[in-house]
């Protein structure tokens, strides 16, 4: 049945048959429902226009951008760490929002070890004497592992320069990395390191 006709369709009331039809109800009569199917006909329809408009605000579970703070364990019980970051019980909190916007805790963190690092290696000593040595060993095990994960792969360099061949300047470009990269081929001949 085409949706045009399905949506002006009306409901027809229940009609009574008279006694001695030829469908006989227990009391001699019987009750014959004519139901509308077009509400149950437009379900499809109307499930399938519902999707479509997630899919245009691209707001599928799952998918999206959500801005939704959920209570997280920290903020039930209060301090559960060294250091913790409470956006929800924080004095501005769009002002936070806009600080992690421009430096990451990732990004923050990165630079306070950059900082550390230094200085945790120029008092050994006198940390291991106040924090323990596992302490300290375990602070330069974790400095470590961060760098290792941060140094980029041979294909990942490889990767972004082919990202540049889409440029004008793709040429030029590619001759100033290959005389820098001859330049660091010298220096590593010369280093006692690769020998």
């Amino acid at each position: 049945m085409p949706m045009e006709q399905a949506e002006t369709k009306s409901v027809v009331p229940l009609e009574r048959q008279p006694r001695g039809s030829d469908k006989p109800g227990t009391d001699g009569t019987d009750l014959q429902a004519k139901v509308d199917m077009s509400p149950f006909l437009a379900l499809p329809a109307a499930w399938l226009k519902w999707n479509e408009d997630l899919l245009k605000a691209n707001k599928l579970p799952l998918s999206g951008n959500v801005d939704q703070w959920i209570k997280t364990w920290g903020e039930v019980v209060s301090q559960i760490g060294l250091v913790n970051v409470n956006v929800a019980g924080s004095g501005n909190p769009q002002l936070e929002k806009t600080i992690t916007t421009e430096y990451s805790y990732g990004r923050q963190l990165g630079r306070m070890l950059d900082m550390l690092a230094p200085l945790v290696g120029a008092n050994k000593e006198l940390l291991e004497d106040k924090a323990g040595p596992k302490a300290v060993e375990d602070f330069e095990k974790m400095v470590g592992e961060i760098q290792k994960l941060k140094r980029r792969s041979v294909s990942d360099i490889v990767d972004e320069v082919k990202g540049w061949s889409t440029s004008s300047t793709f040429p030029e470009d590619l001759a100033k990395l290959l005389q820098q990269l001859e330049q660091l081929e010298q220096l590593a001949a010369l280093s006692p390191a690769t020998k």
